[in-house]
C-alpha cells in the first residue's frame, strides 16, 4: 500500500474518543470499522442488534457489505467494488487499508483533521534486532554482522585442500593451473567466434546492411512495453481508487511510504 493505513486508524480512533488501538490491521474488526462509521456519520445504520454484535462469521461479512454500501453509494460516491468483505473479515490488510482510506476521507470531509505522524525512533533502529531485543541496551550497542567474503573462488579452496603444512601450493600444482588456465582461454575463443558466426545474416540484393542490422536487432528483442502493459492493467482499477483518496485527503500520502 502507498500509505501508512495504520497511523490513519489510530489518528481517526484518537479524535472519534474511540479508547481502541489495534496493533495491526488485520486485527481491526468488522465492528470496529461499524463504530467508526457510525461516529463519523453520527447515525447509527439499521442493522438488527444480533448482527451489529457479529456473533457469527456470516454477521461479520453482512456488517462489511453495509459499510461499504453506505460509503460508496450514500457518502463517497466511489467505487469500493474492489474489497472484498471475505478478505475484511479474513484479516486482509490490503483490503483493510482502503476501507481505513475510506473512512478517513470521510472524516477529511467532516472537518477532522489528520496527519502523519513524524518518523519514529523504530525506523532508525537496527534491522537485525527483533521486536524482543528492543528492551536490551547491550544488545543495541553491538556492531551489525560481518558480511561473508565472497572473494575467494571454489577453485582456490580445492586447492588449499592440497596445501602443504607451510601454507603453499607445491610447484607442480601452479605449473597445472596455468596449463588449465591457457587451456580455457583457448576454448572461451574458439566458442566466441563460433557463437558470432554460427547463423549468418543474408541480405537482398540493393538492401541497406546498416538498416537491416538495425531492424534485426529491433525485431530480436522483448516486447517490453506489451508485457508491462499486461501486467499494469489488472492494478489499474486498485490504483485508481486509492488515488482518488490520496487526491481527496490532500496529505502526501504518497510520500508516506516507500
Amino acid at each position: 500500500m502507498p500509505t501508512p493505513s495504520l497511523p490513519l486508524l489510530h489518528q481517526l480512533l484518537h479524535h472519534l474518543g474511540i479508547p481502541v488501538l489495534p496493533p495491526s490491521l488485520s486485527s481491526t474488526s468488522p465492528s470496529l470499522l461499524l463504530v467508526i462509521l457510525e461516529a463519523l456519520v453520527d447515525t447509527k445504520l439499521p442493522l438488527p442488534p444480533s448482527t451489529r454484535l457479529c456473533p457469527t462469521q456470516d454477521d461479520e461479512v453482512s456488517v462489511v457489505k453495509c459499510i461499504l454500501g453506505v460509503l460508496a453509494d450514500d457518502i463517497l460516491a466511489m467505487d469500493l467494488t474492489l474489497v472484498d468483505p471475505v478478505r475484511v473479515v479474513q484479516g486482509s490488510e490490503l483490503e483493510i487499508a482502503v476501507l481505513v482510506m475510506a473512512l478517513a476521507v470521510l472524516a477529511k470531509r467532516q472537518g477532522i483533521g489528520l496527519s502523519l505522524p513524524a518518523p519514529s525512533s523504530q525506523m532508525d533502529r537496527p534491522f537485525w534486532l527483533s521486536d524482543t531485543e528492543d528492551d536490551d541496551p547491550t544488545l543495541a550497542d553491538l556492531p551489525p554482522p560481518i558480511s561473508p567474503d565472497c572473494s575467494t573462488s571454489p577453485r582456490s579452496l580445492e586447492l588449499g585442500a592440497r596445501n602443504d603444512v607451510f601454507g603453499g601450493l607445491p610447484d607442480f600444482l601452479h605449473t597445472q593451473d596455468r596449463h588449465e588456465s591457457a587451456r580455457r582461454n583457448t576454448v572461451d575463443k574458439h566458442a566466441t567466434l563460433e557463437t558470432h558466426f554460427d547463423m549468418p545474416v543474408v541480405f537482398m540484393p540493393g538492401m541497406d546492411t546498416s538498416s537491416a542490422a538495425l531492424n534485426l536487432r529491433e525485431h530480436s528483442k522483448p516486447s517490453f512495453h506489451s508485457s508491462h502493459s499486461r501486467s499494469t492493467t489488472s492494478n489499474d482499477r486498485r490504483r485508481t481508487v486509492l488515488q482518488d483518496m490520496l487526491e481527496e485527503l490532500g496529505l502526501g500520502l504518497a510520500e508516506g511510504e516507500g
